[in-house]
């Protein structure tokens, strides 16, 4: 399989939920598959065309991720390049994330769909990743004041 999706209802506005994408202190809360895995957003353009990387402390070793930002459509749909480098397993293999934001009364339906995993075991071990972020985001959310 080279592409998944998942979704999952916040009870959150669509605005707060994509907010949680658009700075590296909100971003660095919840990106992360782990609780407990120290992450830093190094870098974060939020801008169509803008860039980010960010580093995943895992035991003695740090692992970058890197992206590029295609679409920025406020509060609607995201979409970014994620690409893996050197040591971490599957590097170099850019993939593709596109999230899409649909309000629900008062909650958000956030839908991601990660493709383009062409690497042997990257799909299991992004959809894992994700659903983990995904519970993060949860627990960010009921804290996080824009």
């Amino acid at each position: 399989m080279t592409s998944f999706t998942v979704s999952e209802t916040f009870a959150h506005s669509k605005e707060k939920v994509f907010a949680a994408f658009a700075t590296a202190r909100a971003f660095a809360q919840w990106i992360a598959p782990l609780d407990g895995m120290p992450t830093t957003v190094e870098r974060l353009d939020f801008a169509p065309e803008g860039r980010f990387r960010i580093a995943f402390e895992v035991g003695h070793e740090v692992y970058h991720l890197e992206g590029q930002f295609l679409v920025i459509q406020a509060y609607d749909k995201l979409s970014f390049t994620w690409v893996w480098l050197p040591p971490a397993p599957h590097a170099n293999v850019e993939s593709h994330v596109a999230v899409s934001f649909k309000e629900i009364g008062a909650s958000t339906k956030l839908t991601l769909t990660h493709s383009q995993l062409n690497a042997p075991g990257m799909s299991d071990r992004h959809r894992e990743g994700w659903r983990n972020c995904f519970f993060r985001l949860q627990q960010f959310l009921k804290e996080y004041h824009e």
